[in-house]
């Protein structure tokens, strides 16, 4: 089976700052506003993408067949570990797509996963698998021996998770909360140490829900943070899918910059409603 990643938080990144113009930038409230046009200033700006490996087996096998892809990370070696949300397991490969080994499996004891959500390699010896039910990290060697983990006691679940620098993990979650007898769920962008301890917040939101009288449920009612950062630590975060809109934060978590658009959604065909 060929090797399919789910590239679309990537694109979506790079196809809104082909747009940035900053000679519209402008300081509103103290923050820099970069405030891009309809219309791009590069608007025939076109990307190709080149195929550089796939993994695929010279027979079909166990090795090579992925249920649910749902994330993936590389070591400084080169090595790959796909983590399978269906499967319940990372399939490990080198870095010519050799097969390796496979960790993990569904259940609730060490080493087991319920919900993955998300992997990140630590160095070239550890890496760590996110999940949710229960909200926990489990670290293993690159052998693939468990080593330890730790839980997080909240009503929710992770969204994402990545080795950040200084020896931390950055992660996004979501809370169930209730608010004067009304849903609502937090999002939020949170640090932590590789011992579950010291944790910090750096960016939260909350939104209302109000799933007894939503007829359709829909991607407005589960909203989830959008996020990625850069070698120099910046973190870019959007927390409304449906707005063009993205901040840009330090490692401390300080708003230092909003890159934003005027624009107009598209508005769906009668065929695309129905489909959803």
């Amino acid at each position: 089976m060929r090797l399919k990643f789910n590239f679309g938080c990537i694109v979506f990144f790079i196809l809104i700052t082909s747009y940035i113009c900053f000679s519209q930038e402008r300081i509103i409230d103290g923050i820099p506003h970069v405030i891009n046009p309809d219309k791009g200033s590069n608007s025939n700006l076109k990307f190709s993408f080149e195929k550089q490996l796939v993994i695929d087996g010279e027979e079909e096998s166990e090795d090579y067949i992925f249920e649910k892809l749902i994330d993936f990370t590389v070591d400084e070696k080169g090595n790959i570990y796909l983590l399978d949300f269906s499967a319940c397991s990372v399939f490990i490969f080198d870095s010519e797509g050799k097969y390796l080994r496979t960790v993990g499996r569904k259940g609730q004891g060490p080493g087991e996963f319920n919900y993955p959500i998300a992997i990140s390699s630590i160095n070239p010896d550890t890496f760590f698998v996110a999940q949710s039910n229960p909200n926990r990290f489990s670290f293993f060697n690159f052998q693939g021996e468990y080593l330890r983990d730790f839980s997080l006691n909240f009503i929710g679940g992770f969204a994402k998770a990545k080795m950040f620098e200084k020896g931390s993990i950055l992660f996004s979650k979501s809370e169930f909360q209730m608010q004067e007898k009304k849903p609502s769920m937090k999002l939020s962008l949170n640090l932590i140490d590789f011992n579950g301890e010291n944790e910090k917040s750096l960016f939260q939101t909350e939104r209302e829900m109000d799933f007894l009288n939503t007829k359709k449920f829909s991607q407005k009612d589960a909203p989830i943070i959008f996020w990625c950062y850069n070698a120099a630590g910046n973190i870019y975060v959007v927390d409304n899918m449906f707005d063009y809109k993205i901040k840009v934060l330090d490692q401390q978590g300080k708003l230092v910059k909003i890159i934003q658009r005027k624009f107009k959604p598209l508005k769906k065909t009668k065929e695309e409603q129905e489909e959803e």
